[in-house]
């Protein structure tokens, strides 16, 4: 897998939909090869969280964009993109509802409530929980 966001020296600043004051990524250009590890340290609030997420698309990017193995995130469809790219943050999000409902979310909504126990602790064991 090779990853790649990048944002030219222009872009225009980008502002988290919660703080919309805040100045998060001004530009960035990273390429992450396959097979290399990479850390990114900062202080709090730099834009650390935010980097990690732009290949899943919980940020877009206001100019430039994550490409991956070639593949332009943007123009992609989000579905296909979270079929493409995982993402667990230091603090998972567990939304309201039953753990089951957490884990068969990403099913599409009309198979949501049809999948199988099976697959459920499939995805348990999977995911070493």
């Amino acid at each position: 897998m090779l990853l790649t966001i990048s944002s030219n020296q222009a872009a225009e600043p980008f502002h988290p939909g919660d703080r919309p004051n805040a100045l998060v990524l001004r530009s960035i250009n990273l390429k992450i090869n396959k097979g290399r590890y990479v850390a990114f340290v900062g202080t709090s609030g730099c834009g650390k969280s935010t980097v990690i997420a732009m290949p899943e698309r919980f940020y877009d990017l206001v100019r430039g964009h994550p490409v991956l193995d070639g593949k332009n995130l943007d123009k992609m469809n989000l579905r296909a993109v979270r079929e493409e790219v995982a993402l667990v943050q230091q603090e998972p999000k567990v939304y309201p509802g039953t753990i089951r409902k957490n884990i068969a979310m990403g099913a599409s909504n009309q198979y949501a409530s049809s999948v199988s126990e099976d697959n459920i602790i499939r995805a348990c064991r999977s995911a070493n929980a």
